[in-house]
């Protein structure tokens, strides 16, 4: 709509303004003509001065010869000081070449519109539109300059333009996230189906061990049986809890148990266990803690070694002959600690410079690793690289495909005195004859269970509910109760709070947790539920009976 008003403007001021401008060099007959002509002055004046667009009469030199009202504002200049101007000195001085090939294009009616830019007093630049219509007076060219400031519109092609882009980089992210999903869920898809296979060849076992154990007569085939199911049992329980410590380590709620230890002897434990797996594999076997180690650090004993035999492990079954070394140096002691570094080295497959970035990712595995349990391979990596990361150091591999692979991380650990565990002994039932109440639904655990606690020395009763946990307790006196924290009538936690809530001294007895679940806010809903401690299941024997005289002798 502006290009086509500012058309039907041009043409009427294509006739008349040329004329007022030019009107001296004009000679009109007295009378009427004259009183015409005034009278016309008069209104094409007043469309000139009153028009929203800036006007300018520019001579093909680029000299303005006369401007209005809308101009001389548009450059915050008088009209006196605006017809000392040429267009090049309104405009930017960056853009002056284009601006004198638009006049020259103008002139020559080669164009007749344009974007360009002014200039105001305080240096302001304006972008602006020109329309531009030559006229010839007295043999000379002139040209009236109609210009619109597009500030605005300029503000909302660029909201625009940024609006375009953005929606182009979103859908590049979007389409980028896509891809990544589908990378992710093809990775879980395959871990899925490697731990589908990993968790069937324990229990394969168990269940197959089982039928043969139901069928034999023989005691040495019977021994043979029960050591397999064992084996598998802990094969079986290795990989859940390697899923486990993932998903400890994904939702925050793995912990660091900071404690003294002996560095060296933790060598030489790490040393005897994999000895007969090497001795049978021809492997050079060496765990060794170089000059400098302090002899005892504080951290997360128990972490740093499931780290380091996950490391082991791997690097004795993917090499098939030379050697494999752990190295445990110091590279740095100061006032907070000493920075210890470890190394596990094999000469055995390698690691391709591929696989090397996806060999910490959760789901991911090499193809060799496949020749192995995926819980040693992929998910035991990616679990020991965050392991370390929580104890606030790094870990990284060093590798050629075919010449052996380094395993490597560093952790910075206080100096320590010599561990309390050195002086401590094995806690063990001390006393026969403890009792024990024992509430477990499921019929199989609480087989297992009750015979676990007689063969340590305990007299055991078994309930199967809540509710006869309760009316057993005020008919009978226990010194620990074993609580399963689902059950049906009443679960662990309503049984608990029913205890609590009995007569001296039948309300402070010991309360311990037994449940399949193992996260960090199950161990915290029992104790804050009023138990006092707490084991997961499946149970270890040892553990249990440490709990059970711990609790038991302070009744």
């Amino acid at each position: 709509m502006y290009i086509y008003a500012s058309i039907a403007l041009a043409s009427i001021l294509a006739v008349l303004v040329p004329v007022l401008y030019w009107n001296r060099k004009l000679r009109l007959k007295a009378g009427q003509q004259s009183r015409l002509y005034a009278g016309s002055k008069k209104r094409i004046l007043q469309i000139f001065e009153n028009s929203p667009d800036a006007i300018f009469i520019v001579e093909e030199n680029g000299k303005i010869v006369e401007a209005n009202t809308c101009a001389c504002n548009t450059v915050k200049l008088s009209k006196n000081e605006l017809l000392t101007k040429s267009i090049g000195d309104i405009s930017p001085k960056a853009i002056n070449s284009e601006v004198d090939s638009n006049l020259k294009q103008l002139f020559s009616g080669e164009m007749v519109q344009c974007e360009s830019a002014l200039m105001d007093l305080n240096h302001t630049v304006i972008p602006v539109e020109m329309l531009g219509r030559v006229q010839e007076v007295d043999q000379r060219k002139i040209l009236q300059l109609h210009v619109r400031d597009i500030s605005l519109r300029k503000k909302a092609e660029d909201k625009i333009h940024a609006a375009r882009q953005m929606a182009e980089e979103s859908s590049q992210m979007a389409n980028q996230a896509l891809k990544l999903a589908m990378r992710s869920s093809q990775s879980k898809s395959e871990f899925l189906a490697g731990m589908s296979r990993d968790l069937r060849m324990p229990l394969n076992d168990i269940i197959g061990m089982g039928q043969l154990l139901s069928d034999s007569q023989s005691k040495s085939e019977q021994g043979h049986c029960i050591n397999i199911i064992q084996q598998s049992s802990v094969s079986l329980l290795k990989i859940i809890n390697n899923v486990l410590d993932i998903a400890k380590i994904e939702s925050g709620q793995m912990n660091i148990h900071p404690e003294s230890f002996d560095i060296r002897k933790l060598c030489e434990s790490l040393q005897q266990r994999f000895q007969q797996q090497a001795d049978c594999s021809g492997i050079n076997l060496s765990c060794q803690c170089l000059d400098g180690v302090p002899p005892y650090l504080v951290g997360d004993e128990g972490l740093i070694e499931q780290v380091l035999v996950v490391l082991l492990t791997n690097a004795l079954k993917f090499t098939p002959f030379g050697t494999v070394t752990l190295n445990v140096e110091c590279l740095s002691k100061s006032a907070s600690g000493a920075g210890i570094y470890f190394q596990v080295i094999d000469t055995g497959i390698g690691v391709s410079d591929e696989k090397q970035a996806t060999i910490f990712t959760t789901f991911i595995q090499t193809e060799d690793s496949a020749k192995y349990r995926y819980s040693e391979a992929g998910l035991g990596l990616a679990i020991c690289k965050r392991q370390v990361e929580l104890m606030g150091g790094l870990m990284g591999l060093s590798s050629s495909e075919g010449e052996g692979s380094t395993f490597y991380f560093n952790l910075s650990l206080p100096q320590a005195e010599k561990p309390l565990s050195d002086n401590a002994q094995e806690i063990v039932v001390l006393r026969k004859g403890i009792r024990v109440l024992l509430a477990e639904d499921n019929p199989v655990n609480q087989t297992v269970a009750s015979a676990l606690l007689v063969k340590a020395g305990c007299l055991v009763d078994a309930v199967g509910n809540g509710r006869d946990a309760v009316l057993q307790i005020r008919k009978k006196e226990y010194d620990v109760v074993l609580m399963d924290c689902e059950m049906p009538v009443m679960d662990g936690f309503e049984t608990t709070k029913k205890i609590r809530s009995m007569r001296e001294p039948l309300c402070r007895i010991p309360i311990i947790a037994l449940t399949a679940n193992a996260m960090k806010d199950d161990h915290k809903k029992c104790i804050d539920g009023g138990m006092n401690d707490y084991i997961s299941k499946p149970i270890n024997r040892e553990k249990l009976i440490k709990l059970i005289n711990h609790h038991a002798v302070n009744v």
